[in-house]
């Protein structure tokens, strides 16, 4: 597979150089100290929790910190033209116990809330509901949720994930540090090429709209070292095995490494995570 020359030669890495400088010079480093107590990450899907901020869940188990995992969907649709639903909720939801593990957290403290992938938004209200009896009886001090900026890729859930947590912060009263941490925001040019094989039209528009890469420094405020942690991320990543390894030859059967060439997986293995952290106030 080859890609358009423009995507991916001088231009692209120079792009790629100049938004990584300026990121760099804006955010400030964070530390799992600063974080005030137990800990809740909020997770659309079995896998993001690693993905966007599995550095950050491994060092703050290792400092002794209570992290707990929600996981608002079932995982039945993510191959769902190649494995029936149930099975395959099943299946995710093993796997989302097996990187749990590999990520310092205990199983007493995985939530499953299991409501439809991609259809999260019409069970707005009870997810609040949920959400706000966690965060009320949890003795929560710190949430992990998707950034806000997120796009629109394959489904509304990480969005809406955001959403819900946040409306349900509204009704406990309780002052929170709030972790917002990307995932498929780095799905973009420069930071992946524009591939052959890919929904060009997609890609262009978030290109468009994030401003060619600027929107991650105009965005995220602070960043976390995570090259001591980064190869025990990527082995908790490996346990979702539906999305790192091809399971079906005869059905099709995607993977994160098939998503612009390797390009939007290698994101996450950097030596350094980046999120928007601030402090949310309870009326």
């Amino acid at each position: 597979m080859r890609t358009f020359r423009f995507c991916d030669g001088f231009l692209r890495r120079a792009a790629v150089s100049m938004n990584e400088f300026l990121l760099s010079s804006r955010v400030r480093e964070w530390s799992p100290a600063e974080v005030p107590g137990t800990v809740f990450v909020f997770s659309p899907h079995y896998d993001d929790e690693t993905l966007g901020a599995g550095g950050a869940i491994l060092k703050l188990a290792e400092s002794g910190i209570a992290v707990h995992l929600v996981f608002l969907t079932d995982g039945s649709r993510s191959h769902s033209q190649a494995m029936d639903g149930a099975a395959l909720s099943i299946l995710r939801r093993e796997e989302s116990m097996r990187a749990a593990a590999r990520l310092g957290v205990r199983p007493e403290r995985i939530t499953f809330l299991e409501f439809p992938e991609t259809r999260l938004f019409q069970h707005r209200a009870d997810a609040r509901e949920r959400i706000t009896q966690l965060l009320a009886h949890g003795d929560c001090k710190c949430v992990f949720v998707p950034a806000r900026i997120e796009p629109l890729v394959w489904s509304s859930d990480h969005r809406v994930t955001t959403e819900i947590v946040f409306d349900s912060l509204s009704g406990t009263k309780i002052n929170f540090l709030i972790v917002e941490y990307p995932v498929w925001f780095w799905y973009h040019w420069p930071w992946v090429p524009i591939c052959r094989g890919e929904d060009t039209r997609q890609l262009l528009k978030l290109t468009s709209q994030n401003f060619f890469g600027a929107k991650a420094w105009m965005n995220f405020n602070a960043s976390l070292d995570i090259e001591e942690v980064r190869l025990r991320k990527y082995e908790a990543l490996q346990e979702y095995k539906t999305q790192m390894t091809r399971l079906a030859t005869d059905k099709p059967w995607p993977v994160l490494s098939d998503v612009a060439q390797g390009e939007f997986l290698a994101q996450f293995f950097a030596s350094r995570e980046y999120f928007r952290v601030w402090a949310y106030r309870g009326q």
